[in-house]
């Protein structure tokens, strides 16, 4: 499939305001897989919903917002719920929440407050099975190979990055495609835009330079297969070449 250039504009601040409480929303990219639009919507770092009423004006919002555009809309949100989590919730184009996943691998300190997910959450992507998670989650073998096991074809991974770590953990999120089978598509707000297939291809990729305005990453993303033979088998390839190493070591010591 085509890739659009990569396109950089700067777009309208979006306000979320209930009960006094604003948050300013950043759209990050749009993508489209087949006719399945993408709009990723992410907060700034200290956009939270502190009580209840505020979150159900929020999220109505991000709902109407679906329905009006008619696209999929991804945001990334801290909810504050019976517990505080970094959340990603998933809009269809006719509003309706079709998934939501709280992030499972917190980064010490910054997110000492929250409390960590433990479940996946998966989603219809125009035919393609999709599953959602966040930022550090890509660090880990686990939540993706989770979703491989399941058959998930394509992850939708709202991020935050700081700047310079942002090729780095792009890079790792391309390996756990790599790894399951499954095309990628990472929205970093302090870091890059990428989509990356299956194979580990960068099918696009743009800086999401504040200092520039809003980047704007178009393109055409085929899903993977999942269950690939690592996230159906695991390590083992890896613990055979320790051992295999290790005995070669022991039997070079004992022809010394």
């Amino acid at each position: 499939m085509s890739v659009l250039s990569p396109v950089k504009n700067r777009l309208p601040y979006y306000f979320l305001s209930a009960a006094g409480l604003s948050a300013a929303l950043f759209f990050f990219s749009t993508g489209f897989y087949d006719n399945w639009p993408l709009t990723w919507l992410a907060p700034l770092p200290v956009c939270l919903y502190a009580l209840p009423e505020n979150q159900e004006a929020g999220l109505a919002l991000l709902s109407r917002t679906a329905a009006r555009n008619r696209v999929a809309l991804i945001a990334g949100l801290s909810l504050q719920q019976e517990r505080l989590a970094n959340t990603a919730v998933a809009f269809a184009p006719d509003g309706s929440l079709s998934a939501a996943y709280d992030k499972q691998h917190l980064l010490p300190a910054y997110e000492s407050r929250y409390t960590p997910g433990d479940s996946l959450a998966r989603l219809d992507a125009g035919g393609a099975a999709a599953g959602l998670a966040i930022c550090k989650d890509m660090d880990f073998v686990r939540p993706a190979r989770d979703y491989s096991r399941q058959g998930t074809g394509l992850l939708l991974v709202p991020a935050l990055d700081f700047h310079d770590d942002g090729w780095l953990h792009a890079r790792i999120a391309v390996l756990r495609g790599v790894e399951g089978n499954m095309a990628v598509a990472r929205a970093a707000q302090w870091g890059l835009l990428t989509l990356s297939d299956s194979r580990g291809r960068i099918l696009g990729m743009t800086a999401t330079d504040a200092a520039a305005g809003e980047a704007i990453l178009l393109g055409q993303l085929p899903a993977g297969g999942g269950r690939s033979l690592y996230s159906l088998t695991g390590d083992w390839l890896a613990w055979l070449c320790l051992a295999a190493t290790a005995l070669a070591i022991v039997r070079f010591r004992q022809l010394r």
